[in-house]
């Protein structure tokens, strides 16, 4: 305690053996290398012997050094200190003393507990780990600080709290149970322990016991002989790392089943005896799928722009010059032939195009309307985004004005449309 009364003192020390090569005796040193005031108006100073100019003393550093590292806590004088002050009743005694020389951060613990006083919860409860989250993660915990019992400050129900107390979890865990468990997934200590061992604190491999059990899961994912395993990602060094890789094309495979309303409750399906063989089939099988989808939408999408969006571009657009004119793109395949004959990006264009969101117009040669020549983007509002030729080439003067002057003509022609609609509505 402080002499003058005012909060007590944490003093840091350094300790270490000094040994001398071929002899048996080795010394024995400390030095004192940090103290912090911890005074009853909640105030902090941390002092740090270290040089001052040319002299070597106490003196007061300010902040906290953050490169610190954790230590063992003198215990025997706490319950003396500690009685009567704000502390109390913090459980650092226990804290400290749950493991035989337990390391951690004494002053950070002191520090924040008027803030964290919940954590008496966390320790009577055996929860060190977490309590040790506290003050070493960032204020990213999924705690409610607020709570007036331990369930309140895990966020859990009490069907948890024992399985949390006998894992003694961290944070990370914390929030990968509290999930599994709202997701109607609940394992036992021993079958987290497997499925953390092998798979990490992975969800999405979560989702599959809505077809299996947990057990049933982790046992086939680990007997998959490794000829069997898909070729991807196997240059992980652990068997572990290659484990959750597994489990990573594993869960691809599931989602394609369930694209291709495969019926996963059945065994055979859900379970393959070749993983690798049945993966890469699925695989090909959805991507072929993908590819039929994809053209359906396109054909809907390209409809759509026939119907409502190509005879008003049609209309605005194509214009012509002596020696210039303006071609506007009928379907994807347009846009996307513009890209590979001017070696630029206007084929990734193209879906925006088809729904309306930019507009896109080819300069042409008038004698030559069907050669690819400059590509123009032109904004809903009439203003010219890009105006590229060959390999992004920048347009010549008399192309740049000639384009400007269709855009300028179309702008004008669409406001008065717009109002000779309005006039007829109105």
């Amino acid at each position: 305690k402080s002499k003058s009364g005012n909060g007590f003192w944490l003093r840091g020390f350094q300790t270490g053996h000094r040994t001398t090569p071929m002899q048996p005796r080795s010394d024995f040193w400390y030095v004192e290398t940090y103290r912090w005031h911890f005074q009853q108006n909640g105030k902090v100073k941390i002092f740090e012997l270290a040089y001052y100019g040319n002299q070597y003393r106490w003196g007061d550093c300010g902040r906290e050094k953050n490169w610190l590292a954790p230590g063992a806590l003198y215990e025997s004088n706490l319950s003396e200190i500690l009685k009567g002050s704000k502390y109390q009743y913090s459980a650092l005694y226990e804290f400290a003393t749950h493991q035989k020389g337990y390391k951690f951060f004494p002053h950070r613990f002191v520090w924040n507990y008027p803030e964290h006083k919940y954590i008496e919860y966390l320790i009577k409860l055996k929860l060190f780990r977490l309590a040790e989250d506290i003050f070493t993660e960032d204020d990213s915990l999924s705690l409610y600080i607020k709570g007036k019992n331990a369930c309140e400050v895990l966020n859990c129900s009490p069907e948890i709290l024992p399985l949390l107390i006998s894992l003694n979890v961290k944070d990370d865990e914390l929030r990968f149970i509290n999930y599994a468990f709202s997701k109607g997934c609940k394992f036992n200590e021993i079958q987290f322990y497997n499925y953390s061992y092998f798979f990490g604190l992975d969800r999405d491999l979560l989702k599959c016991t809505k077809y299996t059990s947990l057990d049933k899961l982790i046992k086939y994912l680990i007997s998959i002989p490794k000829e069997q395993r898909t070729e991807t990602r196997l240059f992980s060094y652990s068997e572990r790392g290659k484990l959750r890789y597994l489990a990573s094309d594993y869960m691809d495979y599931i989602s394609w089943c369930k694209e291709l309303k495969y019926d996963l409750k059945n065994s055979m399906i859900l379970f393959p005896k070749n993983f690798k063989d049945t993966h890469d089939e699925v695989s090909k099988i959805y991507q072929e799928h993908k590819d039929k989808l994809a053209k359906r939408a396109l054909k809907r999408m390209e409809t759509k722009y026939h119907k409502n969006i190509l005879p008003r571009l049609s209309f605005l657009f194509e214009k012509s010059s002596d020696k210039y004119t303006v071609v506007v793109p009928t379907c994807k395949d347009d846009i996307v032939k513009e890209g590979h004959s001017l070696h630029h990006c206007v084929g990734g264009y193209a879906e925006r195009v088809l729904k309306g969101e930019t507009i896109i117009v080819f300069v042409r040669k008038l004698e030559q309307p069907d050669t690819s020549f400059f590509t123009c983007e032109i904004n809903d509002n009439f203003s010219i985004r890009q105006l590229r030729g060959n390999r992004n080439k920048e347009a010549p003067k008399d192309v740049e004005r000639f384009i400007t002057k269709v855009v300028r003509e179309a702008k004008s022609n669409d406001c008065s449309e717009n109002s000779q609609r309005k006039a007829e509505c109105a």
